[in-house]
């Protein structure tokens, strides 16, 4: 059985038939579905990305939200980042294995998004999202002018790698959260080491969000340097809820940095890949 998580650009696809995709297409999908072959996991940031259509239009609104409706599965959703870093920082502490990474989702909290009675709801759900990122954004990108201006870095000819960049930045990435956990528990995890905690997935994906976004921020995509984006921050958030999935489905590219498709395939994740929606509609 596939255990996957969509990126937004999936769903985008599957509700505008866009990129050679047919009715025949999401049929398939929700065949293999209904028979237990496929289970795709819903998440708050997913529902909130796709409440922003509602800025184009009600009924894009309604095609885009109908259609991450019909395929999800409704009654659980992926806990939120933070809670998953949360969890895997205490179980790691206490010597007990990863955990379940979802949660019951509430029927308030679906239908929220489902009725279009509550748009005020939705567009004030989607306006503080907005604010967040904005503020999260401007937070990094003032870290990252101060990285560019390091001397490790600056003018670094030839560039570091990503795997020099992980070797370097990766347990940081694992300290700075573990460093504000409780004191008890920060101790526990210090004491069995924090180099370990990148094979909890929910470490390792944060890290690898923030060595990639690191990488494009201080070097670009090709040669110039680049600011983070709100895309960036969505892209944590998707990082982890794919921490919950064996399978991650975007569109985007494997291969280019600053792709989230790329930041979590460039470093193998044993029992974990990345697939592209043909690639998957291939296997069920």
């Amino acid at each position: 059985m596939i255990r996957a998580y969509f990126d937004r650009n999936v769903f985008s696809a599957l509700s505008e038939l866009e990129g050679g995709l047919t009715a025949d297409d999401v049929e398939k999908l929700r065949r293999a579905v209904r028979s237990g072959a496929l289970t795709i996991l819903g998440s708050s940031p997913l529902l909130e990305e796709t409440a922003a259509t509602m800025a184009q239009s009600r009924e894009m609104y309604r095609r885009h939200m109908g259609t991450v409706m019909d395929l999800i599965e409704r009654r659980r959703l992926i806990k939120t980042g933070e809670d998953i870093l949360n969890d895997d920082c205490y179980s790691y502490a206490v010597g007990l294995p990863e955990n379940d990474r979802t949660m019951p989702a509430t029927v308030s909290l679906i239908r929220g998004f489902e009725r279009l009675e509550d748009e005020s709801h939705v567009r004030r759900v989607v306006a503080d999202r907005q604010r967040e990122r904005t503020t999260d954004a401007a937070h990094l990108n003032a870290l990252m002018e101060e990285a560019r201006a390091d001397e490790r870095w600056a003018g670094s000819v030839p560039r570091p790698s990503l795997d020099e960049l992980w070797n370097q930045l990766a347990v940081q990435v694992v300290a700075n959260w573990v460093d504000k956990r409780p004191p008890e528990i920060k101790k526990k995890c210090h004491k069995r080491g924090l180099k370990k905690m990148l094979e909890l997935r929910g470490f390792r994906f944060d890290a690898l969000h923030f060595v990639s976004m690191t990488y494009t921020s201080l070097f670009g995509m090709t040669r110039d340097p680049r600011k983070v984006r709100h895309g960036d921050l969505h892209d944590w958030h998707h990082a982890l809820c794919a921490s919950a999935a064996n399978v991650f489905v975007t569109n985007e590219s494997k291969t280019r940095p600053g792709h989230l498709g790329h930041t979590l395939s460039w470093k193998p994740t044993p029992g974990f890949e990345v697939l592209n929606l043909r690639e998957l509609l291939d296997r069920v």
